[in-house]
């Protein structure tokens, strides 16, 4: 019985040996068809691989076209739209085969000396068009320079100083302010009441906004203008000098900010002062960060958003139109029947609500602009 069982184990045995010796085989000549077909896939994706970076040099060859923004922004909040504008205009242009390059320069603050030496540096690149901020501080003769070189320059915030432009884009500062002091009108229920205004009044930009909410204000004999809020300089300046205002003017009834500081100064002077939210009627022309804590708190009713993000992908966009065809589209041409862009384009101002400022706050940079270079 035993020797049964050892010559049966021993077969047994025998047989697993012959098998193992025949995986083995077969795992030897799967493993050299395997090395085989992992090479020439290897070689087909370095092939691969190679024709990919030569699409991609593709993408950015040729001639380059660099814009710049060249302009004091007045903070982080303003800054960051117009970054993602112009992160959307170059890829979207370079995904298609040109070599668009969008940059930006300039302090994030009012600082004379810093912007207008931001701006030599950035004409002397010799840049195929330069976007600026109207600032009203002698930046004319640097501007006028840059036109007369050959660079594209664009006004944007939808105006412009004494000098010359290829286009304007952005927001139409005489209905702005008009907006402004209807929506304020509307929240009243009423056309008896005081008000002041808050602004940088030696910009003439903001100038154009007061004087575009005074029209308003002309045609309703019951509203009178109280005064105008220097927003100053910083923010500390523009809440001491709201709080001054509105300490010594009790009887004023409604406030509107014609732009970001005055609109934020406004807001928290009335908080610190120990008004209750709506007591004083609130418009403001701002997103920063503190303006919208006043809108969720109450302080502002409604506050618009200039479309920066807009401006800047807009502004990119005519320009590479333009230095590419041999006619200028920013001008009708009446002999050819040609209909070019606009000298003048206004972008859209929509009103952010207590009701709709979830919408606002959830706006995210764009994907990938984490890695968008932007000469800062």
């Amino acid at each position: 019985m035993k020797k049964t069982y050892y010559i049966l184990t021993a077969v047994f045995l025998s047989i697993l040996l012959v098998l193992s010796f025949s995986i083995s085989g077969c795992k030897k000549e799967a493993a050299e068809e395997t090395t085989a077909a992992e090479t020439t896939e290897a070689t087909t994706a370095a092939e691969t691989t190679a024709a990919e970076t030569t699409a991609a040099e593709t993408v950015v060859a040729g001639e380059e076209e660099l814009y710049i923004l060249s302009s004091c922004i007045w903070g982080l909040d303003q800054l960051k739209p117009c970054l993602w504008g112009g992160y959307l205009a170059e890829k979207y242009w370079q995904e298609r085969g040109d070599n668009v390059r969008v940059k930006f320069a300039g302090p994030e603050g009012w600082d004379v000396d810093a912007i207008l030496v931001a701006l030599e540096a950035s004409i002397a690149k010799n840049p195929t068009g330069l976007m600026w901020i109207q600032l009203d501080i002698g930046e004319e003769n640097l501007l006028r320079d840059a036109y007369d070189k050959g660079i594209m320059v664009i006004g944007l915030n939808g105006s412009a100083g004494d000098w010359p432009t290829t286009f304007i884009l952005g927001t139409d500062q005489f209905d702005f302010g008009k907006q402004q002091a209807l929506k304020l009108i509307e929240i009243m229920g009423k056309e008896e009441f005081n008000v002041a205004c808050g602004l940088a009044p030696t910009l003439e930009v903001h100038r154009t906004r007061l004087r575009g909410a005074q029209s308003v204000f002309e045609q309703y004999p019951g509203i009178n203008f109280a005064g105008e809020i220097d927003q100053g300089v910083t923010m500390e300046d523009a809440v001491a000098n709201a709080s001054a205002f509105i300490t010594s003017h009790p009887e004023v009834d409604a406030y509107i900010g014609l732009v970001d500081n005055a609109t934020a100064g406004i807001a928290t002077a009335l908080k610190d002062l120990g008004f209750k939210p709506g007591e004083k009627i609130m418009i403001g022309g701002s997103k920063n960060t503190e303006s919208m804590q006043a809108i969720e708190e109450g302080y502002i009713q409604a506050s618009q958003d200039q479309s920066w993000v807009a401006e800047v992908f807009y502004s990119v966009a005519q320009m590479h139109f333009i230095h590419n065809n041999v006619v200028s589209v920013s001008n009708n041409d009446s002999e050819i029947g040609f209909i070019g862009a606009p000298k003048h384009s206004i972008t859209s101002l929509p009103w952010i609500t207590k009701d709709n400022i979830e919408y606002f706050k959830d706006q995210k940079p764009p994907e990938g602009f984490e890695n968008f270079d932007t000469g800062l």
